[in-house]
């Protein structure tokens, strides 16, 4: 049985990449336009493997997405992805299981989101 990986991003272009390469890494995926969506979705009953997030969207970013998991106890594995560096670092020091530096490297996403879990 392969695994669900919730993405998280507000920008189509970068979503439906990540999609397709964690597709073609074997996994299934759902996806959330920005934080707010991905609680609607895990208060919804989806309970992901990992949820793989971006740092900065509309309303709930990536870090209050992280909190939200935290706060609730739901045990998924978080994986933050920016562009900005000092957010991914504010993600590990929040207990995030890894950090990605935008651009992606699809054998780097493979390989951490498989770490991760």
């Amino acid at each position: 049985m392969s695994k669900l990986i919730l993405v998280v991003d507000d920008t189509p272009g970068v979503l439906e990449a990540v999609t397709i390469m964690l597709q073609h890494g074997g996994f299934e995926t759902c996806t959330a336009r920005n934080g707010a969506d991905a609680i609607k979705i895990l208060t919804d009953g989806l309970k992901p493997d990992l949820i793989l997030s971006d740092s900065k969207m509309p309303g709930i970013g990536g870090l209050d997405l992280l909190k939200h998991i935290q706060d609730n106890d739901l045990g998924i594995p978080f994986v933050m992805m920016s562009s900005d560096e000092e957010a991914v670092e504010r993600a590990m020091e929040m207990n995030a299981a890894a950090g990605l530096t935008k651009p992606l490297d699809i054998t780097v996403l493979l390989d951490t989101v498989k770490s991760s879990m």
